[in-house]
C-alpha cells in the first residue's frame, strides 16, 4: 500500500490531477486503513516533501473544497482538479474516484490548521468509507507534524468512538518527532474528560511507545518511571510493562545508580532491581551473585538464571560454584542448578550432569533433565541411542519420570528414525517390565 500511495502520489505531482485515474474499494474496512497509515507515515519525510512539490494553495477558498460549496469550481480549476469530483459527497456517490479523493486531501492539508482540524473531526467517523477515513488518516499525520500541540488539543475534541478508534494513530504519529511534548500532555492529562481512550489497547501501547522513546533522555528517565508505577492512566498489565522497559533504559544507562534506587524506598523495587542486575551480571557476574546473596529474599528463577547464565559465558565455573554454595534456600540452589545443568549440556555434558545430581527437588530434576534432552538433540552427532542412555543413567530410579523421557523421546524421533519404537522398547533396563508394557500400551501400532 505504501508503495502504491507513493506512486500515486508522484503522479499527482508530476502530470496533474486529472491524468490518471484510480478506482478504490468503497468497502475497504478500518484495519486495512488504519494499516496502510502506518505503513505511509513510516517515511519521515513523506509529508514534507509533498507539500513542499504541490503548488502553494494562499486561496482561502481550500475548505469550501471539503465542503462542496459553489467556490470549488474556481478553486478546482486554479488547481488542475477535476470540477466535478472534487467532493466527499461525490465520492461516497460513485461520481469521483480515489485520485480526486487525493487531491482533495492535498488541497486541505495546503490551507489553514482550523481547516485540516474540521476535515479529520468531520470525516474519521464509522459512517464514511474505508478511504475517505484513509486520507482523513494521512492528513491527521501531516498535523500531527506540523501542530503537535493542537493535534494533542484535538483529542479533547474528538467524540469517545473517535478517541477508541484513532487516538493511537494520533499518538504514534507525534511520538516520531515529539515524544517528550506528548510526555508533558500525559502528566496532565485529565482522565474524565479523555473518557475510556484509555481502556482501549491499542491506545494504551501508543502510550507504552510514547513513554520509552521520552525515557530515552536519561534527564526524564526517573520521573517517567514514577509515573509507571503511580499513574491511573495505566492498567495492571500496562503498568508492569512499562515499568520494565523504562527501567530498562535506567539500567542500561547506570546499573549501579539503578541498583541504589531500587531501594530507595521501604518497599524494594523488585523491577528495577532485576534490570539493574541484568545490566550488572553481564560485565561482573561476581558483583551480581553479591547483590543476590545480601537480598535473597528478593532472588527468583529470573534473576538467578541471570547470574548463573554470566557465570557460564565468561566460563567462570569456580565463581559459580561458590555463588551455589552460599545460597540457602533449597529452592533456589535448585533453580542454579537446573539452570547450569540446560546451558552446559550442549558443550559439556559431564559438567552438566554434575549439576544435574545436585538437584535435590524431582520437579527441578525433571526440568533440568528435559533441558539436557534439548540440547543433546541440537547436536551434530544427535541419536536416540544417546538420548535414551542419557535418561537410562539419571532416572531409571524414578518410574514416573522414565515413563514420561521415553514417551517424548519416542514422540521426537519416531519420524526421523524409523526404528524408534524398537528402540525405546529395547532401552528400557530389565527390571522395568511394567513400564514397557505400559509404554508399548500407549505408543500402539
Amino acid at each position: 500500500m505504501k508503495a502504491l500511495l507513493m506512486t500515486l502520489l508522484a503522479l499527482i505531482i508530476g502530470y496533474g490531477f486529472g491524468a490518471y485515474q484510480f478506482s478504490g474499494d468503497s468497502n475497504s474496512d478500518d484495519k486495512s486503513t488504519k494499516s496502510s497509515e502506518r505503513q505511509t507515515k513510516n517515511n519521515p519525510g513523506f509529508w514534507q516533501k509533498l507539500i513542499q512539490n504541490t503548488p502553494k494553495n494562499d486561496n482561502p477558498q481550500a475548505a469550501d473544497v471539503a465542503s462542496g460549496s459553489d467556490n470549488t469550481q474556481d478553486y478546482a480549476t486554479a488547481h488542475n482538479v477535476p470540477s466535478s469530483k472534487t467532493t466527499i459527497a461525490d465520492f461516497e456517490m460513485g461520481e469521483a474516484d480515489y485520485l480526486d479523493l487525493m487531491g482533495l486531501m492535498l488541497s486541505v492539508a495546503q490551507g489553514d490548521k482550523t481547516q485540516q482540524q474540521d476535515f479529520i473531526l468531520t470525516h474519521l467517523t464509522a459512517q464514511n468509507s474505508g478511504e475517505v477515513k484513509q486520507v482523513s488518516l494521512l492528513l491527521m499525520h501531516y498535523y500531527a507534524q506540523k501542530h503537535p500541540q493542537d493535534a494533542l488539543n484535538m483529542l479533547a475534541l474528538m467524540d469517545s468512538a473517535q478517541r477508541a478508534e484513532y487516538a493511537d494513530e494520533l499518538l504514534l504519529a507525534l511520538n516520531e518527532h515529539n515524544s517528550e511534548q506528548v510526555w508533558q500532555w500525559l502528566k496532565q492529562t485529565d482522565l474524565d474528560a479523555m473518557g475510556n481512550m484509555f481502556e482501549h489497547t491499542d491506545n494504551l501501547r501508543a502510550v507504552s511507545q510514547v513513554l520509552k522513546n521520552a525515557a530515552s533522555n536519561p534527564d526524564l528517565q526517573l520521573e517517567i518511571y514514577q509515573f509507571t508505577r503511580q499513574s491511573e492512566l495505566l492498567s495492571r498489565g500496562f503498568q508492569r510493562y512499562n515499568q520494565k522497559q523504562v527501567s530498562e533504559l535506567i539500567a542500561k544507562n547506570d546499573p549501579y545508580q539503578a541498583m541504589q534506587m531500587a531501594f530507595y524506598s521501604d518497599t524494594p523495587d523488585t523491577v528495577l532491581f532485576e534490570s539493574a542486575l541484568e545490566n550488572i551480571a553481564a560485565d561482573t557476574p561476581k558483583v551480581a551473585a553479591d547483590y543476590v546473596l545480601e537480598h535473597e529474599n528478593m532472588a527468583n528463577p529470573r534473576n538467578l538464571d541471570l547470574v548463573t547464565s554470566a557465570f557460564i559465558e565468561q566460563k567462570d565455573n569456580l565463581g559459580l560454584e561458590n555463588f551455589y554454595r552460599q545460597i540457602s534456600d533449597i529452592r533456589l540452589k535448585d533453580s542454579v542448578a537446573r539452570n547450569a545443568a540446560s546451558r552446559l549440556a550442549e558443550n559439556d555434558l559431564e559438567q552438566a550432569i554434575n549439576w544435574l545430581n545436585q538437584i535435590e527437588t524431582e520437579r527441578a530434576k525433571n526440568q533440568a533433565g528435559f533441558g539436557i534432552v534439548r540440547a543433546l538433540r541440537q547436536q551434530e552427532n544427535a541419536s536416540i541411542a544417546q538420548e535414551l542412555n542419557f535418561v537410562n543413567q539419571n532416572y531409571q530410579q524414578n518410574e514416573r519420570l522414565i515413563m514420561n523421557f521415553y514417551l517424548n523421546a519416542y514422540r521426537h524421533w519416531e519420524n526421523i528414525d524409523s526404528q524408534a519404537k524398537e528402540k525405546v522398547l529395547n532401552s528400557l533396563p530389565a527390571h522395568l517390565d511394567k513400564i514397557r508394557a505400559e509404554l508399548n500400551r500407549r505408543i500402539g501400532d
